[in-house]
């Protein structure tokens, strides 16, 4: 059975199968978008586990059902946070629903995740009938660790999330020139963010000495992560995170990459070592996923890296973020940053998970 994710088509079949159908309208239709008829029946539903909470990080834990219908139907199933309102569906046609055609390890659609200690509400709808024909809850207790972990040829790092106990940067620095009074960079528990508890809030002011820099933060030191990546390709790396962009026009992060060259271990200097930027201007509102190849950052253009001028992903050991007025100084600046993560193979994807 082919499982479908063709949304839109979905919503114009109802269109279709609101008034009355015509040969014409079946053509349209195929065979792959049946609406059910007036004496459709849901004949049984198996649900994997009883309701004592889904381990979701287990691999053998999946939420599956096996369900049996009188005929063969196109259907959809929403999952939807009832704490943080993420949100996922699977489409398809098929009068059986089980394993190789549903199956859900705590992926989502758009840019929120699913929390451990939530409670997931799951309907079942068919093409045909407006009300729910399926309604179902369940409790998630925890999730997929993706961090160090290569799913279908894919390598995780999770590099910070802002949970586990703290900021996932170190101490925030900024320009000294300008107001150190304005400049935030701390842990937000109160806006909207991707995963867990918090995100990280970053503001400023270039208005007392406008050269386009703010302040900024470095994570923690990543000298593990050498051992971890492949020496691939730099276009199959990814500096992976979410960037949750505010009205405040002319806000630019500067993303910093540290490589080690001449030495290895906790020790670092620039004098011997290699150090790359990207620019990433954030003139959006709201939550996005920002993926970029590490073949598009560039040499930094002050503070050192004096390296081999190589881009090699196996040596990469350090990572921070700078915000800016760019490209005009002078400006107060904003941003929100959540869930850092780095990849080899394919840019970050959330419903990799399912995968598992």
């Amino acid at each position: 059975m082919k499982v479908l994710t063709a949304i839109s088509v979905f919503f114009f079949c109802l269109g279709i199968i609101s008034c009355k159908r015509t040969a014409k309208d079946l053509d349209i239709l195929g065979k792959e978008y049946q609406a059910a008829s007036a004496d459709f029946k849901v004949l049984s539903v198996v649900r994997n586990r009883i309701n004592d909470g889904y381990r979701l990080a287990n691999s053998n834990s999946p939420l599956v059902y096996n369900m049996k219908f009188s005929q063969e139907v196109t259907w959809k199933i929403t999952i939807t946070s009832k704490a943080t309102g993420a949100y996922q569906e699977f489409n398809g046609f098929s009068d059986t629903i089980a394993d190789y055609n549903f199956k859900w390890r705590g992926s989502s659609a758009g840019y929120r995740f699913f929390s451990v200690a939530d409670t997931a509400i799951i309907n079942l709808t068919v093409l045909g009938r407006e009300i729910p024909v399926f309604r179902d809850t369940i409790n998630i207790i925890n999730l997929p660790n993706l961090s160090n972990n290569n799913i279908k040829g894919v390598f995780h790092y999770l590099v910070g999330d802002f949970e586990s106990g703290g900021n996932s940067f170190g101490t925030p620095y900024n320009d000294v020139s300008d107001d150190g009074s304005k400049f935030i960079a701390v842990l937000d528990e109160i806006s909207d963010k991707v995963q867990g508890l918090s995100s990280f809030y970053f503001a400023g002011s270039d208005a007392l000495n406008p050269n386009t820099y703010v302040g900024g933060c470095d994570t923690r030191n990543l000298y593990d992560l050498a051992q971890k990546f492949s020496k691939i390709s730099p276009d199959s790396t990814y500096i992976n995170l979410y960037i949750k962009g505010t009205e405040k026009k002319g806000t630019s992060l500067l993303l910093i990459v540290y490589e080690q060259d001449g030495e290895t271990g906790s020790s670092f200097n620039l004098n011997i070592n290699d150090k790359y930027q990207n620019r990433v201007v954030v003139d959006w509102v709201g939550w996005k996923l920002v993926s970029i190849p590490y073949s598009k950052f560039t040499k930094a253009t002050s503070g050192g890296g004096l390296g081999n001028n190589e881009l090699e992903s196996d040596k990469i050991s350090g990572f921070s973020i700078q915000l800016e007025s760019y490209p005009d100084g002078g400006k107060d600046v904003e941003a929100y940053i959540d869930y850092v993560i780095f990849t080899q193979g394919k840019p970050f994807d959330i419903s990799i998970i399912d995968k598992i």
